[in-house]
């Protein structure tokens, strides 16, 4: 977005959200190496594979919109697939808080 200088898209939403994501995982990285943190990692690279996936098939196709209708149905589940990551994190979260497991309790 930015080396297409393209700023409409970066929203204060999108700035803290990456920025904020880059300091958490440096101190998960700092204080907890090899913690349950994997969960929410490779959560968020599966959902972050087909939203980025969604994006490139409707870059591809900006002209096809039978084909957009046809084969990116799916984009209007790409923010279900979000909050279903974001419970499923919340939830291992509280299991992490709940049972006491040995990942530091200030992260």
């Amino acid at each position: 977005m930015l080396l297409k200088r393209n700023v409409r898209q970066v929203t204060l939403l999108h700035v803290y959200h990456h920025v904020s994501v880059a300091i958490i995982w440096w101190i998960i990285s700092y204080h907890a190496p090899g913690g349950d943190a994997y969960i929410s990692a490779a959560l968020n690279s599966i959902v972050h594979v087909f939203m980025y996936l969604y994006y490139f098939l409707s870059a591809l196709w900006t002209d096809d919109m039978k084909r957009k209708q046809r084969y990116l149905f799916w984009g209007k589940y790409l923010t279900q697939m979000q909050m279903l990551q974001f419970t499923i994190n919340m939830v291992q979260a509280m299991y992490s808080i709940i049972f006491k497991s040995p990942y530091p309790q200030f992260l």
